[in-house]
């Protein structure tokens, strides 16, 4: 297909390098046609650039490792170069009290740096779908609508990048958790199924090789210890672990490839899906 025609978007990323966000910059650059346009370490050098000075970019992706990295007044001064454009806050986990605290970001700007990804790649299709911008100041429906929608999207996105049917298994104590993330899952075409440590435990000594998990969620929270056989398998790198939590600042354990948040699975655990059935 000719791309003529096609506008590329050119998306610029603020904040400076760090280990936090390495892995969704190194995904940025390689998602986007032309790579990305431009770097800068704070809001104001961005503003202050020839690239903001000849039109402002069409998607400005902010990181945002600690709370008051930005000043309400270059926040406010970045929306208002970009109203007519989008803006995207990724946060960290040391983030994740500022909505009911003293966020300065609009809830129509934020996302977490977990489901960066899907928030992100639902943006840059509203922008080639000539879609206007969710507005900073949208109520809280429009809000769950356009993240609703980003969950959707990457959902269809997982499971059309899947050839095959994937195997999954979700251990929790709690029951609740379990089925919902399950019935998450399954919606994304995955085979799920879920139980506590062990009925995983039973699985893995009774179950043939070639017919276990390939992916494993595990609920950190409450947890006391994990499967001896699971142990070997972490090691051995035979199945893929996602841990998850509801607790902010939690270190992703050695034996996990992922940590995921369980408020944001649903955005989380579809771009996980995407990635690793690429």
């Amino acid at each position: 297909m000719s791309m003529a025609g096609i506008k590329v978007p050119i998306v610029v990323i603020i904040g400076p390098q760090s280990e936090i966000f390495s892995g969704l910059r190194r995904w940025l650059s390689q998602a986007l046609p032309r790579g990305v346009a431009g770097s800068f370490r704070t809001i104001g050098e961005a503003l202050d650039s020839s690239l903001f000075a000849a039109q402002p970019p069409d998607l400005a992706v902010v990181l945002r490792e600690y709370s008051d990295q930005y000043s309400p007044a270059d926040v406010s001064r970045l929306i208002g170069r970009m109203i007519f454009s989008r803006v995207l806050c990724c946060s960290s986990a040391w983030c994740i009290s500022d909505g009911r605290t003293h966020d300065v970001w609009p809830a129509a700007c934020r996302t977490e740096a977990g489901s960066a990804e899907a928030r992100i790649m639902h943006e840059l299709q509203g922008f080639l779908q000539q879609k206007p911008p969710l507005s900073p100041i949208a109520a809280a429906e429009e809000v769950f609508a356009l993240h609703a929608a980003a969950v959707e999207s990457a959902t269809q996105a997982a499971r059309a990048g899947q050839s095959r049917a994937v195997r999954a298994f979700v251990m929790s104590a709690d029951v609740p958790l379990r089925t919902t993330l399950q019935a998450v899952l399954r919606t994304a075409g995955v085979q799920a199924e879920s139980g506590d440590g062990e009925v995983l435990a039973a699985l893995l000594q009774q179950t043939a090789a070639a017919t276990l998990p390939e992916l494993l969620f595990v609920d950190l929270d409450g947890l006391e210890h994990l499967p001896p056989r699971l142990i070997e398998k972490a090691t051995d790198k035979t199945i893929r672990i996602a841990a998850l939590t509801g607790f902010p600042g939690i270190q992703r354990p050695s034996w996990a490839d992922e940590l995921l948040d369980k408020n944001e699975f649903s955005l989380q655990a579809t771009s996980l899906l995407r990635r690793w059935s690429a």
